[in-house]
């Protein structure tokens, strides 16, 4: 499968989520390089994926982008297929509402 009908598949994913927006990044002449193909906001938080064929990983340029975006709290990684995503998605949903329920019985 080509890595752009992956990158399709993970945003239309994304987009079909509550509290979620994602895009592609399109790269040119002034975009930063090596960035992300897919960014996006999830509740709130900023998320950032590297997207590659199977088999394929990314470059040590695109593996700093990635690392970079973490430092600064993103929620930063690759994937090679939507399950992956789907994967990773999951246990961010299980552990943000964790925290809300943790979150209401305080209040």
């Amino acid at each position: 499968m080509l890595e752009k009908n992956i990158t399709n598949k993970i945003i239309k994913y994304l987009n079909s989520l509550d509290r979620v927006k994602a895009w592609k990044v399109h790269s040119g002449s002034y975009a930063t390089p090596s960035k992300a193909d897919i960014t996006g906001s999830y509740r709130g938080l900023r998320f950032d994926i590297e997207v590659k064929r199977p088999g394929n990983k990314p470059t040590a340029a695109q593996f700093y982008f990635l690392e970079s975006m973490k430092k600064t709290g993103s929620i930063a990684f690759w994937a090679d297929s939507l399950e992956n995503v789907k994967i990773v998605f999951d246990a961010l949903h299980e552990k943000i509402d964790e925290i809300d329920s943790l979150l209401l019985l305080l209040n």
